[in-house]
């Protein structure tokens, strides 16, 4: 009697481990579909700002793929934070790059103080194909 009870308990047990293994990976794999942008012309894209008393730095780099990407544009906007929360444009500028890498790298001098972010749009092109991603820097305090 006490082996068969153990034996269902077991069997219990295992089914359960089972079972627990499967729902999250297809609870994984459904988050990961969900979140992550399908690129098919773009590896990677970042955009980030580095502040240096008055002086912020904007930078953005995007990496496609070598005999794929043909092209790739970016524009960057400088934004600050307003009294409702909002974002103003302070700056904004554009580059191109006719090779699978394109980066863009400008400065604003005399910022005063207050809360700033980097909005960059890469537009990456193969042929007359193209794809287009928004990308966002962390939030820096001048």
């Amino acid at each position: 009697m006490i082996k068969r009870f153990l034996s269902v308990i077991m069997t219990f047990i295992i089914s359960m481990a089972v079972f627990t293994s499967v729902v999250n990976a297809d609870l994984a794999t459904n988050i990961t579909n969900q979140v992550a942008p399908q690129m098919s012309y773009t590896m990677s894209c970042q955009c980030y700002l580095d502040i240096s008393g008055t002086t912020i730095s904007c930078t953005s780099l995007a990496t496609g793929y070598p005999n794929i990407t043909t092209k790739i544009n970016i524009v960057q906007t400088l934004q600050k934070k307003n009294s409702s929360g909002g974002w103003d444009k302070v700056a904004s500028w554009a580059s191109s790059d006719l090779d699978w890498r394109g980066s863009c790298e400008n400065t604003r001098y005399n910022c005063s103080k207050g809360t700033y972010r980097l909005y960059s749009v890469f537009t990456v092109f193969s042929g007359s194909d193209s794809e287009r991603i928004p990308c966002y820097s962390t939030e820096e305090k001048l």
